[in-house]
């Protein structure tokens, strides 16, 4: 293995039965294969600390209801000051990692604008086409943290 290839663990999450909002474990399944690890799952609980803590990247996928339908952003993820038991975000993770394994790995969020929300199993054609464009971004991750001179 080469050693500037980062250990990254992508995290893609949502809900496969609300339409748009499966966004996150279709860009997941994209990325599926590629040089780094890959999660998908309905929603971020505690357990993924650990996970996390092994890796030197985590990126994290889900559909962004603050974006328009089908835009991709990216956006760094700073831990959490402190996590309610019941939701987990991100950042919450990302502080439980630290608190727990010591680990602080870079964390990113690439987040899908949604079109539709409504129960259904099919994306809409916009988060559809949106799901290449964040897999592809997520393949262009896989770089140095640093470059050596």
């Amino acid at each position: 293995m080469n050693s500037e290839v980062i250990k990254t663990l992508v995290i893609g999450y949502g809900n496969p039965l609300r339409s748009d909002d499966a966004a996150g474990l279709h860009v997941a399944r994209a990325v599926t294969g590629s040089r780094f690890r890959v999660i998908e799952t309905y929603q971020l609980t505690p357990e993924f600390a650990e996970d996390i803590s092994a890796f030197e990247r985590v990126i994290f996928v889900d559909c962004d209801v603050e974006l328009a339908p089908g835009e991709v952003k990216v956006r760094p993820v700073e831990p959490t000051a402190h996590a309610d038991t019941h939701l987990q975000s991100p950042g919450d993770l990302l502080r439980l990692a630290h608190e727990l394994y010591g680990a602080r790995p870079e964390a990113l969020f690439v987040g899908v604008g949604p079109e539709n929300m409504d129960l259904g199993e099919t994306l809409s054609p916009s988060v559809d086409a949106a799901v290449q464009r964040a897999a592809d971004l997520i393949q262009g991750a896989i770089r140095p943290l640093h470059t050596s001179s």
